[in-house]
């Protein structure tokens, strides 16, 4: 059956005059009044009889007062339409905090940085500002490279004293100084000058990523240098060695952690006893490795600085100043020469297309190049395991006595022998066979009497002997495994030996890492007398 159009309508296939008229279809049809036509001789804005009357190119006809009207009309709209939108920008710029100046690359007296502002070098390659390294929750003033995809920091100035809140703290100059100011708006970190002219400092980051401080708005007088104070980055420009007028040195020291630039375990300077050569100090103190001496082309132990096609490597040593420095022969490249937390020296640049730093070389490069690595009378070989090989018995003693978990040594024709377990099968040779070696076992000091016996008498049969030599050696083994953590007496007056189990309750099962390289992990520790260590685990 047809549907029906619609209600009280006819189910007919077409629609009807009536339904047609309902629905608006076709053209429409209406006869409009006197008062909906305007008159020939009427304005086109005023709909009167114009005055002075203008017609445009379309062929409408105006009053000139009228258009005149509408001119200054539409001006005014124009201009307050524009007030508005200058004013939204202004409040959309404060909103979003940008930067101290579009461009900027200094901070003069009155100014001052805070937030997520920043200045720029003149030539865009570097930024100063606030950051955050990884996941840390504070925060530091430092400076990186503005044109590299992953953030690179080259500066720390609070490296050790970080702040909580930066949009509350302050990096200004203040009496002659740049200083930085926590949120309490206390000093925490200043260049320190002395002889400044108040007032009349300025501070700027150059395209070389050095933070200078001028003496004068236009002067070319540098008062202060961020390259002079290198952090863990040594940038091309930059110094290390020592000015001999005030006797500071100029060091690189690694980063504590990836998320704490304050100093870490490993620095690298020059020689404080007055060779022109390089360490590496572990702690400030320990030997870590070494470059060898200047031969006037490079260091003797970095035979990669041969390969000088980017860079130009220098050591100067005069009446004033010892130093080494370096720069790029094209200055577009981007390098740094940085001090690991891994305890390596490590040359870079970045690459573009593949957008990531090139290792041109590192020291040190191999395990057996780590200082003492072996200790006395013996050396390190890369091919075997373990690394370091013994020349003799005493070096073998020393290896296990090195070794927390030695408990016996032997030396003979095949070399050095450690046991770092139970001895078990052990076998006694009859007199006529010489293919046997001596076997040292390691007792505790306190077992060792200071006084000299007499040889006693063993009185017994071989197998009470052996049961009275098993007996003792579980005694120790017990002793051993139930003693505390730092109570063993020294051996040799130097070392105290420490078991595995002590030092993974020391380091609460090696779970704050605190640096790590290609020869192992370095974990922090604390004894039951509080003093903090650092354990590496091969």
């Amino acid at each position: 059956m047809p549907q029906r159009h619609s209600k009280n309508n006819n189910d007919l296939a077409f629609f009807t005059y009536d339904e047609k008229r309902k629905l608006g279809y076709g053209t429409q049809k209406e006869r409009l009044g006197r008062d909906s036509i305007k008159p020939f001789d009427a304005c086109s804005l005023c709909l009167k009889p114009f005055i002075d009357p203008l017609c445009c190119q379309k062929g409408h006809v105006f009053c000139k007062e009228c258009i005149l009207e509408c001119l200054l009309a539409q001006k005014k709209d124009i201009q307050r339409e524009n007030s508005w939108f200058f004013l939204s920008f202004l409040l959309i710029c404060f909103s979003l905090n940008t930067h101290l100046s579009i461009g900027a690359d200094t901070i003069s007296a009155g100014q001052s940085l805070s937030g997520n502002q920043t200045i720029i070098s003149d030539g865009g390659n570097f930024v100063l500002g606030f950051f955050t390294p990884g996941k840390s929750q504070n925060h530091y003033i430092g400076i990186w490279y503005n044109k590299v995809s992953v953030r690179t920091i080259v500066w720390v100035a609070n490296r050790d004293r970080p702040l909580s809140d930066p949009s509350s703290s302050e990096l200004k100059i203040m009496d002659g100084n740049l200083i930085l100011l926590n949120q309490s708006k206390f000093p925490i970190w200043s260049t320190n000058l002395t002889s400044a002219t108040l007032n009349s400092i300025k501070a700027a980051l150059l395209d070389t990523g050095n933070l200078v401080l001028r003496d004068g708005p236009n002067s070319s007088t540098l008062v202060s240098e961020s390259l002079d104070h290198p952090t863990h980055t040594c940038l091309p420009g930059g110094k290390l060695g020592l000015d001999k007028r005030t006797n500071k040195t100029q060091r690189l020291t690694s980063w504590r952690s990836e998320e704490d630039p304050a100093p870490g375990f490993f620095s690298l300077e020059l020689d404080p006893s007055g060779t022109n050569q390089y360490l590496i100090l572990w702690n400030g103190s320990e030997n870590y490795w070494t470059s060898g001496v200047w031969n006037g082309q490079i260091f003797s132990l970095v035979p990669e600085m041969r390969l000088n096609y980017i860079y130009n490597f220098s050591y100067i040593n005069n009446e004033n100043e010892s130093y080494f420095t370096y720069s790029v022969y094209n200055t577009s490249i981007l390098s740094r020469f940085i001090m690991e937390l891994s305890g390596q020296v490590k040359q870079l640049s970045w690459l573009e297309k593949p957008q990531q730093w090139n290792l041109f070389w590192a020291q040190p490069r191999k395990q057996c190049e780590v200082h003492a690595l072996c200790g006395a009378f013996s050396r390190c070989n890369e091919r075997a395991l373990p690394f370091c090989e013994f020349g003799s018995s005493e070096g073998c003693e020393l290896a296990c006595l090195n070794n927390c978990s030695c408990t016996a040594y032997a030396y003979g024709s095949n070399g050095c022998s450690i046991w770092v377990e139970d001895l078990l099968n052990l076998q006694q040779f009859s007199d006529d066979k010489s293919d046997g070696n001596d076997l040292y076992n390691r007792l505790a000091a306190s077992e060792i009497s200071s006084s000299k016996k007499g040889t006693a008498t063993c009185v017994g049969t071989v197998a009470g002997a052996v049961a009275l030599l098993g007996f003792l050696l579980v005694l120790i083994w017990g002793w051993q495994r139930r003693r505390p953590v730092g109570t063993s007496k020294a051996v040799e007056d130097s070392l105290v030996p420490f078991g595995y189990r002590d030092l993974q309750s020391a380091t609460k099962n090696f779970s704050e890492k605190l640096g790590g390289g290609g020869f192992g992990s370095v974990f922090k520790g604390t004894l039951p007398d509080s003093t903090v260590i650092a354990v590496k685990k091969l």
